[in-house]
C-alpha cells in the first residue's frame, strides 16, 4: 500500500478544521458555571464570556461577554455571588507585572477590584 503525503491526495478531505465561532482567541481559562448551564472562558485580550453548554446539543452561542482584564486573565473561579477572575496588567498600562483581582456579577457589572 501506497502512502500519499499530508495534503496531497486528489480528492478533499472529510476532516477539516471547525471554525471557532464561540472562542475566536485561545481560552486562558475555562470553568464550569455551577448553577446553569454555562461554560466561561477568558483570553489572553482579558474579555471573559460565558456560553451556552447543553450535554445533548454541546456548546452553543455565546450568553454574555465583558472585558475583565487589560491583559490576560490567569484564572477564573464561579459561585453564586458572580466570576472571581485574576488578571494581568496589559503591556498597554506600563506596568506589565501587575494585575488584580476582580469579583464582577454575572452581567459584567464589577463589584469589587484588589490591584
Amino acid at each position: 500500500m501506497d502512502y500519499a503525503a499530508y495534503g496531497s491526495s486528489p480528492e478533499p478531505s472529510p476532516w477539516q478544521p471547525l471554525p471557532s465561532q464561540y472562542l475566536p482567541h485561545p481560552p486562558t481559562a475555562l470553568a464550569f458555571d455551577p448553577l446553569s448551564p454555562l461554560l466561561f472562558a477568558a483570553n489572553p485580550l482579558g474579555t471573559i464570556s460565558s456560553h451556552f453548554c447543553s450535554p445533548t446539543t454541546g456548546l452553543g452561542g455565546r450568553y454574555t461577554s465583558y472585558k475583565g482584564h487589560r491583559g490576560a486573565v490567569g484564572d477564573i473561579v464561579i459561585d453564586q455571588t458572580g466570576i472571581l477572575s485574576v488578571g494581568g496588567g496589559g503591556q498597554a498600562t506600563g506596568q506589565a507585572g501587575t494585575g488584580n483581582i476582580k469579583m464582577a456579577n454575572r452581567r459584567g457589572m464589577c463589584l469589587w477590584t484588589i490591584e
